[in-house]
């Protein structure tokens, strides 16, 4: 199992929005961390759901479609934290990159851009 930092978590953490942060936070608060390195925190299917303000199935349907990478736990499937971040990070890249073309076709074509 790849360890990582709980400084490096919480650097990524405040990276995020206010409501994300503190989704994170009350989770982090509910699990036994020691200090040092750990092993990487996992989250439920709900809890990234949750986390990305998605259903439950979408989920799913991501780790179905191998765009999101699971981890087995001992009573269910979870997903890395920084595995959902990575994707959430890049899901966000995209969008912008896509409003972007789209604004540029819209003034292009002259649609309210004159």
């Amino acid at each position: 199992m790849v360890g990582v930092s709980l400084e490096n978590i919480l650097q990524q953490v405040t990276q995020l929005p206010p409501t994300e942060q503190q989704f994170l936070k009350q989770w982090f608060n509910g699990q036994n961390f020691m200090t040092g390195v750990r092993a990487e925190p996992e989250l439920s299917l709900t809890q990234a759901a949750e986390l990305l303000s998605v259903s439950t199935g979408f989920v799913e349907n991501l780790l179905a479609r191998g765009e999101l990478k699971s981890v087995q736990t001992a009573d269910s499937a979870a997903v890395r934290l920084s595995d959902l971040l990575a994707y959430k990070k890049q899901n966000e890249q995209e969008t912008a990159r896509m409003l972007d073309e789209l604004t540029a076709q819209a003034q292009e074509l002259k649609m309210g851009y004159e």
